[in-house]
């Protein structure tokens, strides 16, 4: 059995393994361990600001290299956890870890920088009425 911290990115290599089945050609999953970094993002959500309030409006970008997770919100706040010690992350690192927290954030940056909002590019009269054949636009 499997006790380790597992990214949801390599499930499906583990579950795989262990009922001997040959993963689909594109699907990328990684063996626990062989994966040099998962990263991830959400954005702002409406609904969930609405109900949970203004701690929520913000988008987060997360970048897990074992051990370590460094969460960065769009506010500038910034999280670090040892997640083989502390997989619920409840004890965040970064005021005791200024030297891991740096250095964590920097390989975030060059690795997957975090992606500034774009202005959504003008759709020009054919496009919007190919949107709306798909029913995409009104």
């Amino acid at each position: 059995m499997e006790t380790a911290a597992t990214s949801l990115a390599d499930v499906p290599a583990f579950v795989a393994r262990e009922v001997g089945f040959e993963l689909p050609a594109g699907v990328a999953s990684l063996d626990r361990g062989r994966r040099e970094f998962a990263y991830a993002e959400v954005f702002r959500e409406p609904l969930w600001i609405r109900l949970l309030g203004e701690k929520l409006d913000r988008d987060l970008w997360s970048l897990v290299r074992w051990p370590f997770k460094t969460i960065i919100s769009s506010r500038g706040e910034r999280e670090l956890y040892q997640i083989d010690v502390d997989p619920g992350e409840q004890n965040d690192l970064a005021a005791r870890e200024p030297t891991v927290l740096v250095s964590e954030t920097e390989q975030f940056r060059s690795t997957l920088a975090p992606p500034s909002r774009r202005e959504v590019a003008p759709v020009d009269a054919p496009m919007r009425d190919r949107l709306k054949a798909l029913g995409y636009a009104d």
